[in-house]
């Protein structure tokens, strides 16, 4: 309570109060995760792992029977495998991630910025960051980088504190949860310690040691490149949405960040960094390399705060402050780009785009990707009866690869769709021959599945409201599994000790 006798709150307060606000809307959205595609590629990864005994270098479980590189860092998929091993639901693991991860994320993002950049930074931070719902939904839909992020800031965090070991530690986790997100977090540690001569010897210490102690899964990486095509990635650059108030509040905070100095060129270091996903825009512009930008921003209001405490034109520098804040959390307009396979490119102005708009009313903006793609009165059916005719070792197959992943993901069945379609397959082959069971929609013409009908001689088992299932009787066609290379028992003796290392590390003299 202040001098006049009213209350007074903290920034820290309203810091927590933004984030308990997301808390309970992921609570309420709780009926529409998951939210996104990759969750079901993770949980039939997941399911692939438990068929091999642990972690295995091959994805025999898409584009079966001849399969493809696994490349993807495994970290969330063997969590995913370990709890679905312990009885959890598989919807029901999908949504807490879904629910909690965010969340997890927003408290990662205060307790980082309000150490080392003050609590009133840390609200201006969290409202340019809520004010972008495609870079709060990047926390939603893509819960490996999500966690990605989560270990970098803490990694930094570790590195501020002088702990080589945690640091190195946290960093070296980035690169076995995430493909790309690693790399951006790796380039901030290295301007950084080119920046700060104080923290030059840790920060590249940092760096090199856990690009060592991540060769391993670099080199997998690599060795499979001739697998790798970039046609979906080059896609993505008409899936963008731009928030130009935030890069107007951004650009004089390249300014502020040198006059301030110290601890400023971490975010410095942070926009340098984010230029690696300019090969790859939907990143660099809505999700991860969205997250500078946020820093940038926040610095310009945070400083036109500072001015306005001594200043004699407070009032008017006060009422900027607070008139951002609020057209940041209501308004925050957003200039979108999106594009078909064949169609034209479409832009689009959306005036109420803020996170918190979106999440108060699911809908309200059409986007990719929707709100949901959870849909069990027509998904859990339709997954029974594919058990009902089909075994472990028989592999399914839709002409549209999300119901097919979807689909075998929930019923445990091998399928020759793919997500993650900038790895191609091992063989080029034909899907509705090594498939038992194929999956149409009922929106497809008619002409087009009576000649696949006809031709691949298939039996209908069944329909529902959004799909007609068939049987292909003549198909001989089994799922190859490949053993694990790193089993269960392996992987939680590695866990452990990494704990142990963890917590009996000590900070660097």
């Amino acid at each position: 309570m202040n001098r006049e006798g009213h209350i007074s709150f903290s920034w820290d307060f309203y810091s927590l109060l933004a984030i308990a606000v997301f808390a309970l809307l992921q609570v309420l959205w709780w009926p529409l995760a998951p939210q996104f595609i990759d969750s079901y590629y993770h949980l039939l990864t997941s399911w692939g792992f438990i068929k091999a005994g642990g972690y295995t270098g091959w994805d025999f479980w898409q584009y079966a029977p001849y399969g493809r590189p696994h490349i993807y860092p495994p970290i969330f998929q063997l969590l995913l495998a370990f709890m679905l091993k312990m009885g959890f639901g598989k919807i029901f693991l999908l949504k807490i991630t879904e629910t909690l991860t965010p969340i997890l994320a927003l408290f990662t993002f205060r307790y980082f910025t309000s150490r080392y950049f003050g609590s009133r930074f840390t609200f201006f931070c969290l409202t340019f960051l809520i004010s972008s719902f495609s870079f709060y939904l990047s926390f939603v839909n893509n819960i490996p980088a999500t966690l990605a992020i989560i270990f970098g800031l803490l990694a930094f965090d570790q590195m501020f504190q002088k702990n080589l070991t945690r640091a190195v530690i946290l960093l070296s986790l980035t690169f076995y949860t995430h493909i790309g997100i690693p790399w951006f977090l790796l380039l901030t540690f290295f301007f950084y310690g080119l920046l700060d001569r104080n923290y030059r010897r840790i920060a590249l210490s940092v760096a090199l040691l856990a690009l060592c102690i991540s060769a391993p899964i670099i080199w997998k990486q690599l060795a499979n490149v001739k697998y790798i095509h970039v046609f979906s990635i080059k896609m993505e650059r008409y899936f963008c949405e731009f928030k130009p108030f935030v890069y107007l509040f951004a650009l004089p905070g390249l300014w502020f960040i040198w006059l301030r100095g110290k601890i400023y060129r971490f975010i410095f270091s942070l926009f340098l960094a984010s230029l690696v996903f300019l090969s790859y825009p939907y990143r660099f512009f809505s999700a991860q390399g969205f997250m500078p930008f946020i820093f940038l921003a926040a610095t310009t209001l945070d400083c036109i705060y500072e001015r306005a405490i001594n200043s004699k034109k407070r009032r008017l520098l006060m009422g900027v402050v607070a008139s951002a804040l609020l057209f940041m959390c209501v308004f925050s307009p957003t200039f979108a780009l999106r594009k078909e396979l064949y169609g034209p490119v479409m832009s689009k102005w959306r005036i109420f785009d803020s996170a918190l708009v979106d999440m108060f009313f699911a809908g309200f903006n059409k986007r990719l990707p929707t709100p949901s793609v959870w849909f069990p009165k027509i998904y859990l059916p339709a997954a029974e009866l594919i058990k009902e005719n089909s075994n472990e070792q028989d592999i399914i197959y839709s002409p549209h690869y999300i119901v097919g992943v979807c689909l075998a993901a929930l019923s445990d069945r091998p399928t020759a769709n793919r997500l993650l379609g900038e790895v191609d397959a091992a063989l080029t082959f034909d899907p509705f021959i090594t498939s038992k069971i194929v999956v149409f929609l009922k929106d497809d013409k008619p002409q087009e599945i009576n000649k696949l009908i006809y031709f691949y001689n298939l039996i209908k088992i069944g329909e529902n409201d959004a799909f007609i299932i068939y049987k292909n009787r003549l198909c001989k066609a089994k799922v190859s599994v490949t053993s694990a290379v790193f089993p269960f028992w392996a992987v939680l003796t590695l866990g452990g000790l990494v704990i142990l290392l963890f917590a009996a590390a000590r900070k660097s003299k």
